[in-house]
């Protein structure tokens, strides 16, 4: 994988973030860690040439993150995590070639495979 690619973590347990920003950090990749929309949003909207992928939990404290999907731009890949099964249908309706969804909880090997994938395809 390669180094200085940017992934933007969004997850209201510090815990997931810590455990990805670890894993992500290690296999090379740089992150930054949010755990509200509207801060995360905010930070994606004024630097979105550097996201390369938007990992996010779909219940956030501030707002739903099908809310907060709807405000980001549809070029950078996102992967969604969520406890809630029906989300699934929901997602990928919205945003099919850069999106994918891991249900929680998720093995750490999973998520970084398929961020390795979405960022593949979001390539240009």
């Amino acid at each position: 994988m390669s180094k200085g690619k940017q992934v933007v973590l969004i997850d209201d347990d510090e815990m997931i973030l810590e455990l990805l920003r670890y894993w992500f950090n290690k296999t090379g990749y740089d992150t930054k860690e949010f755990t509200t929309g509207h801060i995360a949003s905010t930070y994606i909207l004024e630097n979105a040439s550097f996201v390369d992928l938007i990992v996010l939990d779909r219940l956030l404290p501030d707002m739903d993150g099908i809310t907060l999907l709807s405000r980001l731009p549809e070029n950078i890949p996102l992967l969604f995590l969520s406890v809630l099964s029906k989300d699934h249908e929901m997602v990928h309706s919205r945003r099919d070639n850069f999106i994918d969804y891991i249900a929680k909880p998720f093995r750490v090997e999973h998520v970084l495979e398929r961020a390795q994938i979405l960022m593949a395809k979001g390539m240009p």
